[in-house]
């Protein structure tokens, strides 16, 4: 049995793996402004946590939330919908979500110990045809350099996935099977033992 604790607000890859990715006999929390419509894999324990990522106190809410159990696998994805621009840019609320993850990841420090192989992964956005990097991409970057560091000494693997993400609502063949690319992907890297980790990694549109 595991337990997964999902970033994504409503972001559709967020829901992919919230739906996707854990087996029977898991737990998933799920931090996202709507209710999830879809229905968990069989034997699965979908538990939200009713937050908006760019809130103040949105950390702590959801490590309060998420309580005292071990914590297996914790996911923070960075795709913006829609819905959430407004007044703010890309880059402000990248950085705003990152913000919580990274309060919330520090007081679920004890919980991610408990776990026998714990794993940090950030999913960014995916490899641009431009020379410089996304500014969301080096953010994400940088926080997980920051947490690797510290986290080391508890043999925490933090890993940077970055994906392109316009395959998702595709219901062509070609999407379809991108989309078990990136599960099966994601699977793997958090199927290693406590004493190897990816630090980064692209999943690449051929």
């Amino acid at each position: 049995m595991a337990n997964f604790l999902i970033f994504g607000d409503d972001s559709p890859r967020a829901l992919l793996l919230a739906q996707h990715l854990p087996q029977s006999g898991d737990h998933v929390w799920l931090a996202a402004r709507q209710q999830p419509t879809f229905e968990p894999r069989r034997g699965v324990q979908l538990h939200w946590i009713q937050v908006d990522l760019h809130e103040r106190g949105a950390g702590s809410l959801i490590a309060n939330s998420f309580g005292s159990q071990a914590l297996d696998v914790c996911i923070y994805d960075s795709q913006i919908t829609q819905d959430t621009h407004g007044q703010h840019t890309d880059e402000q609320l990248t950085a705003l979500r990152l913000t919580t993850a990274i309060l919330c990841i520090q007081k679920l420090l004890p919980n991610l110990r408990q776990a026998a192989s714990a794993r940090i992964l950030f999913v960014g956005p995916g490899p641009s045809a431009l020379a410089e990097p996304t500014r969301a991409r080096l953010g994400i970057r940088d926080v997980a350099h920051t947490l690797r560091d510290i986290l080391r000494a508890h043999l925490i693997g933090v890993t940077c996935l970055y994906a392109a993400d316009d395959f998702l609502a595709d219901d062509s063949p070609a999407s379809e099977a991108r989309r078990r690319d990136l599960l099966t992907l994601v699977r793997c890297l958090i199927s290693l033992s406590a004493y190897s980790a990816v630090q980064e990694v692209d999943l690449a549109q051929l």
